[in-house]
């Protein structure tokens, strides 16, 4: 059997402007960043010789501590071919607390300059309930959802 989720891995295009996002914006801390141009990681993550990295580790203050680690990565000689390591191939979800805080969410990303898939709305999700919810994209167009059940906000 395996273990609890870690951190989700997101390859980003622009370090900086994702941490403006992730950190920024949406309040998770930053517990590691390191960089990396050694052959181990360019075997482990199936990068071409020469490919060189930067990576922050984000968690959420609320438990789980599963995480979210952004990484640019820049490759030497070749194109990148992994696809796993391109920008926004993926969708994160976080759970708030309350249908309010998925509207002020809404409301501070608005401002920011990000803009909304639709407005917050409620939906029913089998198996699940009533769910307040919006959905944005981050600077690479990963798909990120911000939720809440409608028993959180009671």
């Amino acid at each position: 059997m395996i273990g609890d989720l870690h951190h989700v891995s997101i390859a980003v295009a622009d370090i900086d402007a994702s941490l403006v996002f992730y950190r920024d914006l949406l309040g998770l801390r930053a517990v590691a960043e390191f960089e990396f141009d050694d052959e181990e990681h360019q075997v482990y993550l199936g990068l071409p010789k020469g490919a060189r990295g930067r990576a922050v580790a984000l968690r959420s203050s609320r438990p789980p501590a599963a995480g979210i680690t952004i990484m640019q990565v820049e490759p030497a000689q070749e194109p990148l071919d992994a696809p796993a390591l391109r920008p926004g191939g993926s969708m994160l979800a976080f759970e708030l607390a309350s249908a309010a805080e998925v509207d002020e969410l809404h409301a501070r990303l608005a401002q920011a300059g990000y803009s909304t898939l639709s407005e917050p709305l409620w939906a029913e999700v089998k198996g699940f309930g009533d769910v307040r919810g919006v959905a944005f994209r981050d600077p690479d167009g990963t798909l990120i959802e911000f939720y809440a059940p409608r028993e959180a906000t009671t």
